[in-house]
């Protein structure tokens, strides 16, 4: 099967048009601790909480490359920072480096994921272990 890419013919006044995602992907610290270290007869109480987490995101555009400028094109741009595009501003900077005269049109997702749990849901990590502090409102469980 071949790859044909077809390059349109643009008038003076048109631009080319460039689709640009994101995307993003938590990871906690306690994501799939099923074992702890504890000392011969003592019992635990395992935190609920997740942990701490850290956030890698990443800006791509068309073949799945990252939207990331060479150390070439880094040295020439000193008000870009970083050589990756971490930030929505530097992403657009970073995009008319590498495509002037372009039009961008960056795609975010928007999953359902991101309001599964409802405000009022009862939540585990959201509980007072102890009867003082401040207990968040929640739906009868």
């Amino acid at each position: 099967m071949l790859d044909v890419v077809l390059k349109p013919q643009l008038k003076p006044e048109e631009k080319k048009i460039v689709q640009v995602t994101h995307d993003e992907c938590h990871f906690y610290a306690n994501d799939g601790q099923r074992k702890i270290w504890i000392k011969k007869n003592e019992d635990i109480l395992r935190s609920k909480h997740i942990g701490h987490s850290i956030i890698v995101l990443a800006f791509l555009y068309p073949y799945y490359r990252l939207l990331q400028l060479s150390d070439e094109q880094l040295q020439v741009n000193p008000h870009i920072k970083h050589k990756e595009a971490v930030l929505m501003h530097q992403a657009i900077s970073i995009f008319e480096i590498l495509h002037p005269g372009c039009t961008g049109v960056f795609c975010f997702d928007q999953s359902t994921n991101h309001n599964a749990i409802a405000g009022d849901a009862l939540v585990a990590t959201k509980m007072n272990l102890s009867p003082r502090g401040k207990q968040p409102k929640m739906c009868d469980g």
